[in-house]
């Protein structure tokens, strides 16, 4: 058996005639009775107490506390009482992608996910938890696109708090938890008339980013950081060496996506 077992309702003590007697403690019939008590892998003491007439769920806790660190899978149940806001700061301070999509991360997580899950405590959710926030996000977003990438985005966290200690399982990853389907996004080109006719509304030096969007298919970003340069004038050649990108409110200079 692991760790101890402590009953604070009585005491052992030596009686006159030498021998040990148990006695009642100060704290007899108020609270709870016993205290199981171990000591975890980094070292410190960790305890729960339980009823009168528990002790033998006491036992049981013990021992699964055991095999939980004899197989390599415990959990310190302190460490499930971080709230989701609080882990939520330290993973995306934590993040190792670049500045754009970390702040696209951040703004799903900071609009869509803590308003709804922040004060919870991370060792409490379970799969019904997700299931009521999914249901409250569909309500809120009716793009499922959108939902989806806020879905993954939290589940991410989940995956996280389960590499570092603080979960034992993603509640995302439960079967009962479906994931929001990503609507199929139809891509209707302009016709040329359309085209050319905001081409000539535009003022001439914002003309040329009808050619590259419309002519090239440059998305917005590549067509506003297309540099003379990039252009080939003898062959036709358009190089999309670089988009512009808004980080944090700041335009700046950013490779093509996926590089």
């Amino acid at each position: 058996m692991p760790g101890h077992i402590q009953d604070r309702w009585y005491k052992v003590e030596t009686a006159p005639n030498g021998k040990s007697v148990r006695a009642k403690t100060d704290r007899y019939g108020t609270g709870l009775r016993y205290r199981a008590r171990y000591v975890g892998p980094d070292g410190s003491e960790q305890s729960k107490s339980f009823p009168d007439r528990q002790k033998s769920l006491a036992e049981k806790w013990l021992t699964r506390v055991k095999a939980d660190m004899d197989a390599g899978q415990f959990i310190d149940p302190k460490a499930g009482q971080i709230t989701f806001r609080e882990y939520a700061a330290k993973w995306l301070d934590g993040l190792t992608t670049d500045l754009g999509s970390q702040e696209v991360v951040n703004r799903r997580i900071r609009l869509h996910a803590i308003p709804y899950l922040g004060s919870r405590p991370m060792g409490s959710f379970k799969p019904e938890h997700m299931r009521t926030w999914l249901n409250m996000l569909s309500l809120a977003l009716p793009n499922a696109t959108y939902r989806r990438a806020i879905y993954d985005s939290v589940s991410s966290l989940f995956n996280a708090a389960v590499d570092d200690g603080v979960l034992r399982s993603n509640p995302c990853h439960a079967q009962s938890v479906k994931a929001p389907e990503p609507e199929p996004r139809l891509i209707h080109p302009w016709p040329e008339e359309r085209v050319f006719a905001v081409r000539a509304g535009l003022p001439d030096r914002y003309a040329a980013t009808v050619d590259a969007g419309g002519g090239c298919g440059l998305c917005q970003g590549e067509v506003f950081g297309v540099a003379e340069e990039n252009i080939d004038f003898d062959t036709g050649w358009v190089h999309v060496r670089q988009q512009i990108k808004r980080v944090r409110g700041t335009l700046v200079f950013a490779p093509p996506k996926r590089g």
